[in-house]
């Protein structure tokens, strides 16, 4: 008769390999020896168990925000978004590590900025984790959810993507459309003469913290444009169909961009003569609608002081030589969008359009960037036949397995799982603010794009005043992060939260007692890390019992619900002998159950597998931290 101590290794009890809590391997150094006809019976067990989550439409909802958090929500760039983790209706069970999984899924999907997500740029992203305890008997146990937030900073270094940027016809379903992406040398080029060239880049979003998407026209004829918008429908015909609904009509047919510069002619120029000029443009509201309005940049902003008209365009390559304007530079500071113009000698010509800083008075600044862009992809339209435009440089950022068609909304409903099933939502715009089906989500789009910062700035009496945000100390977005998990009006220094927390009810459910509102106050943020954890345990009911198996002994049961042989030896009920269902447990039954090993010599054993099951041998992964499983062996009776 002998008494045999199976652990899983406390060195090994992380979540694979062969020392899981749920399965594991041990061995003896000095081998036992098994008299014939012998059997063997569980004589106890000891477990850390936790229970499974049940979501519903009464604990599946809360909301993250990324933006500023001072004063009223309609003096900001953002809007709270919905993270529900489970379909309306729908009734879901998860353990503690699928439902930290599905939370930072969601999670990630509802920040719609690219510097917040796991990227080329960002090696963690958002990181949720289940939060277990550190020793005693319930080592192993479920505590909480630990939350970390990346902010990637300029410690990253930007990566030069133009050769990866995919440019693709923004009306790719058009016919009339054809314009000619080189990937190897970076040119987009009009190659058909009665075809229009109007393209998009949808390889990756640009970089918020100072990435540049930098361009030659010198190439490019006498007209063009180039610029930067907000995530566009390419599977359309016509204009119209992809622009936001409330821009004006009549430029509906039109174009859409969020910052653009152009080379437009002026017949009156040059004495009558004619001449192009470089324009620089941006969507504002004009109380009505939204519009493109022109940046007079030599009447306002940081050139306001050195130029007194249009920076002059030329027809031919050859008449800009090295010594005149022949390169633009669009950089994106987290909110600040700085437009920079040069010769191509670096030195002969340079200005600086907008910066966005120039001071608070939005006359003298492009518009800010909001959450309607920040995931801002590249423009380019050439117009003159065999022209080209060259891309410099272009510093984009690749979310992990990023697919920019995967952003629609409308794309995602007509797909099946499968083919979603690697291609994350990581774009606001694209996902929530172009909704046409929910008057909700369309009136949030365009009430970032009508706020007071985005409207249109004629008056010199009472001229309209916003900070655009930047960078912080630590060369991340200065940005703060908050969820709320309650419903609030008012909350982490905003106000005016009206139902834009409607329905938010996780607070219990992640493990946050009497703190609906998650932000600086609650967790840490540090050297562009947030973090912060549970403050009590969430609620986990287990309502299944577990068995344990001897893998590699020639013993045997039979499993009904699987309708064949097992290895299954002993049956762990749902409650322990102290009444418990989850956390430390332990089991002894009062009588053993024997299963013969069918050994009629003497069995030299030092190996044992031990796994822990569900009824249907699937095995039983909500058993964490550290398992024993005493084992009795004897000669049959």
């Amino acid at each position: 008769m002998s008494l045999v101590l199976t652990s899983n290794l406390d060195e090994k009890e992380q979540q694979n390999g062969i020392n899981l809590p749920f399965q594991y391997h041990n061995y003896l150094s000095q081998p036992l020896e098994l008299e014939p006809d012998s059997e063997v019976a569980v004589q106890s067990v000891k477990v850390v168990k936790t229970g499974n989550v049940t979501l519903d439409n009464f604990n599946n909802l809360f909301y993250s925000y990324v933006g500023t958090t001072t004063g009223n929500l309609s003096g900001t760039t953002s809007l709270p978004v919905p993270v529900e983790l489970t379909e309306f209706g729908t009734k879901s069970s998860f353990n503690v590590d699928e439902l930290a999984t599905r939370i930072g899924e969601k999670l990630t999907s509802s920040l719609g900025n690219p510097m917040l997500v796991k990227s080329d740029l960002n090696t963690s992203g958002v990181v949720v984790e289940v939060e277990r305890t550190a020793s005693g008997d319930d080592k192993g146990g479920f505590e909480g959810y630990i939350f970390n937030i990346t902010n990637a900073s300029l410690s990253a270094s930007l990566n030069d993507t133009k050769t990866t940027a995919n440019f693709v016809d923004l009306l790719g379903l058009n016919v009339d459309y054809s314009g000619s992406w080189n990937s190897a040398s970076a040119t987009i080029t009009k190659t058909e003469a009665d075809k229009e060239c109007d393209m998009i880049g949808t390889g990756m979003p640009l970089a918020l913290t100072e990435g540049v998407f930098k361009l030659s026209f010198k190439e490019a004829g006498g007209e063009w444009e180039v610029g930067l918008s907000r995530w566009m429908d390419t599977n359309q015909l016509d204009y119209e169909d992809q622009t936001p609904p409330y821009v004006s009509p009549l430029e509906r047919m039109l174009p859409f961009y969020d910052w653009v510069a152009k080379s437009v002619y002026d017949p009156s120029g040059n004495s009558g003569s004619g001449i192009y000029e470089l324009r620089l443009y941006h969507t504002l509201y004009n109380e009505q609608d939204v519009v493109e309005t022109e940046f007079e940049y030599w009447e306002v902003g940081p050139s306001s002081g050195s130029l007194t008209a249009p920076i002059e365009i030329f027809n031919n390559a050859s008449d800009y030589g090295t010594e005149k304007i022949s390169e633009i530079q669009f950089k994106v500071i987290n909110e600040k969008m700085e437009v920079f113009i040069q010769s191509s000698n670096g030195s002969s010509a340079s200005h600086t359009l907008a910066n966005g800083s120039y001071n608070a008075d939005g006359r003298q600044n492009l518009k800010p960037v909001s959450q309607n862009n920040r995931f801002m992809y590249p423009r380019v339209v050439v117009k003159d036949h065999n022209k080209k435009i060259t891309i410099q440089k272009y510093n984009g950022v690749t979310p992990t397995n990023f697919d920019y068609q995967a952003q629609d909304y409308q794309y995602r409903r007509r797909q099946n799982e499968n083919i979603l099933k690697n291609k994350p939502v990581y774009d606001w715009y694209a996902y929530w603010g172009r909704r046409t089906n929910s008057g909700l989500y369309q009136f949030n789009a365009r009430q970032i794009d009508t706020r007071y910062m985005m409207e249109v700035n004629a008056s010199t009496d009472d001229p309209i005043t916003y900070t655009q945000k930047g960078l912080n100390a630590s060369g991340g977005l200065d940005t703060s992060f908050v969820l709320f998990l309650a419903e609030t009006e008012t909350g982490a220094g905003l106000t005016g939260l009206g139902n834009y927390t409607k329905g938010a009810n996780a607070q219990e459910m992640l493990g946050f007692k009497d703190t609906p509102i998650i932000d600086a106050n609650i967790g840490t943020y540090t050297n562009n890390l947030f973090s912060f954890k549970s403050n009590s345990v969430p609620l986990t009911i287990s309502r299944s019992s577990l068995f344990v198996r001897l893998d590699n002994f020639n013993c045997e049961s039979n499993n009904g619900q699987m309708t064949g042989p097992s290895k299954i030896l002993y049956h762990m009920p749902r409650f322990d002998n102290a009444n418990n269902d989850v956390g430390g447990l332990f089991f002894e039954p009062h009588e053993r159950t024997y299963l013969k090993l069918n050994n009629t010599h003497k069995l030299i054993i030092n190996d044992f597998d031990i796994s822990l099951c569900n009824a249907n041998e699937t095995l039983a992964r909500n058993i964490t931290g550290k398992t024993i499983v005493m084992l009795h062996f004897r000669k049959s009776r």
